[in-house]
């Protein structure tokens, strides 16, 4: 006869004590007339998930139902790319490789189905524009900032270019 945890639902050998998923306590007479329900065998679209990381960076993690994931590609690569250029490009191709490889095993059933939490999507793409516009803005006031202060960009005068090329050839 099949049994099931009450905790899990999970299928029990009839001489377990102790489920095998979740470690719950199986009581001796734990036989329920209809097994649990099934769980969402949904599908995840790999399109969908390639191009939203690929347009903004963690956008299919975060369609995957793998949130952390998402809000770790995007800041990765957001800083790669301001900081080092290369490692943001690493990090976003992972992570559109990541978002369409996750969706593949979903769907094969290999990594459990996880629903799209909409929700969770609009907010990360409305956090990813207000980081893009605050780092603009800031990039911006940088550069006009810098632009503005004439002790940074220092100039030669045409005396001192003469006075360097008669030092290099030697002339008085």
């Amino acid at each position: 006869m099949t049994r099931f945890c009450s905790s899990c639902g999970a299928n029990v050998p009839d001489t377990a004590k102790f489920c095998n998923e979740c470690g719950a306590r199986i009581p001796d007479a734990v036989t329920p007339q209809n097994p649990p329900p099934a769980q969402d065998t949904g599908s995840k679209s790999t399109f969908l998930a390639l191009a939203g990381s690929t347009f903004v960076p963690g956008l299919g993690q975060v369609y995957e139902g793998n949130i952390l994931r998402g809000y770790l590609v995007f800041l990765g690569t957001f800083f790669g790319f301001f900081l080092f250029l290369i490692p943001g490009i690493i990090i976003w191709l992972y992570g559109i490789y990541d978002a369409y490889s996750t969706a593949e095993k979903m769907n094969a059933g290999t990594v459990p189905f996880q629903p799209a939490p909409v929700l969770h999507m609009v907010i990360f793409v409305v956090v990813a524009i207000i980081v893009a516009i605050a780092a603009f803005i800031a990039i911006m006031y940088l550069f006009l900032s810098l632009a503005g202060q004439p002790e940074i960009a220092y100039s030669l005068s045409d005396a001192d270019v003469t006075n360097m090329i008669r030092h290099v050839y030697g002339v008085s």
